[in-house]
């Protein structure tokens, strides 16, 4: 899931020139998308995602949130315009900020305190891996299929993610 979610983050600038092209926008209204207007509800919501994580199903939560960035981002894809495009950024930086701490919560319950340091060592490898996955596969599926593709094809891996997590993962 945490490699999901920086995988996500990726695509946008690594399609940074066919979006622009595509949708018409300013290098300053691609840089509110990237940056702004995604971290305005990331940064705000982490906090009472935690606070909700802790007074609930902790799974339940991150699947949730899972599946919530990966419709939008799946809405990335398919925008038709700049407006659409920056709602669906907002709501995929709403739903990653549910990302990180159900996630710390699960695996700090599930790890004793002699082996959760690793676990969060190997949880941790999620940017680096996203990142260069999005990277390496963002950037082949847009060569071949134009840059909407990655969008679509990441969010649907991502909503199947959310079920699987919701199936398999037990608090």
């Amino acid at each position: 899931v945490y490699v999901l979610n920086f995988l996500d983050r990726q695509l946008v600038s690594i399609l940074a020139k066919p979006i622009q092209d595509g949708l018409q926008i300013t290098d300053s209204q691609l840089g509110r998308i990237t940056g702004f207007y995604f971290a305005m509800f990331y940064c705000f919501i982490a906090i009472p995602v935690g606070f909700f994580a802790d007074r609930t199903n902790r799974v339940s939560v991150l699947s949730l949130a899972c599946a919530i960035w990966s419709g939008a981002t799946v809405a990335c894809g398919l925008a038709a315009n700049y407006s659409q495009l920056v709602v669906a950024r907002m709501v995929v930086g709403f739903g990653e900020a549910g990302g990180v701490p159900p996630s710390y919560a699960i695996i700090t319950d599930t790890y004793p305190p002699g082996r959760r340091a690793a676990a969060l060592g190997i949880f941790n490898l999620g940017p680096a891996i996203g990142a260069a996955a999005g990277v390496a596969f963002g950037a082949a599926i847009a060569g071949s299929f134009g840059w909407r593709m990655p969008f679509i094809v990441v969010g649907v891996i991502g909503i199947v993610t959310a079920v699987a997590v919701k199936l398999i993962v037990r608090e």
